[in-house]
């Protein structure tokens, strides 16, 4: 039965999409995934960006939804392929639905201008264990009770550990830092829960 009031049409969310990279280690994974299957696609909802709507603005926003503190090098690309970076005090038609970074298919690209950026949390290691030799690249070793630095995003990673108890062949994992610069993964039941610094 109509009540005889007017109908409100529900406008559509408008997004906005992009991926993070940092200069040393390219895309890193997004705290705001579109798809579970897809870590490096992130977005954001376009009202979520304070006005004025500028590049610098849209940059502060982005950083804070992906935990980044320290923004002031950061800076934003129409794409991954471009050359230079949008100016941080041009204005964006983010809510129209058809500004920078409104297609999935041509995310922004946002890229961190420092690993304290991205590696701002600390775990502290409960045992130590040695990488199997053919994942020396990708896999750090680590004594009990050193302090590594994590950007806390929960990845999975198909592996072994010697001297470690867990033996699967996938398991959950966090990329660190450590004190000497080297990067890695480490599986997250040999740390404690990440901390800030």
């Amino acid at each position: 039965m109509s009540t005889g009031g007017p109908t409100i049409a529900r406008r559509p969310k408008v997004y906005v999409y992009y991926r993070v990279f940092t200069t040393p280690h390219g895309a890193i994974p997004t705290k705001q995934p579109v798809d579970r299957r897809n870590q490096y696609l992130g977005r954001i909802e376009a009202v979520r960006v304070t006005p004025p709507h500028t590049v610098g603005s849209l940059i502060r926003c982005i950083c804070k939804c992906e935990g980044v503190v320290r923004f002031r090098f950061a800076r934003l690309f129409l794409s991954q392929s471009s050359p230079n970076p949008m100016d941080r005090l041009e204005h964006t038609a983010i809510l129209s639905g058809s500004g920078p970074g409104s297609d999935h298919r041509r995310p922004l690209a946002l890229v961190l201008g420092d690993d304290s950026d991205v590696y701002r949390k600390v775990i502290m290691a409960r045992v130590a264990a040695v990488p199997s030799a053919n994942q020396e690249a990708s896999w750090l070793s680590y004594r009990a009770g050193e302090i590594l630095y994590t950007d806390g995003v929960v990845q999975r990673k198909a592996t072994k550990l010697r001297k470690s108890p867990t033996t699967n062949s996938s398991q959950p994992t966090y990329r660190v830092r450590d004190a000497n610069g080297k990067t890695g993964m480490v599986p997250i039941r040999d740390f404690s829960k990440p901390s800030k610094t």
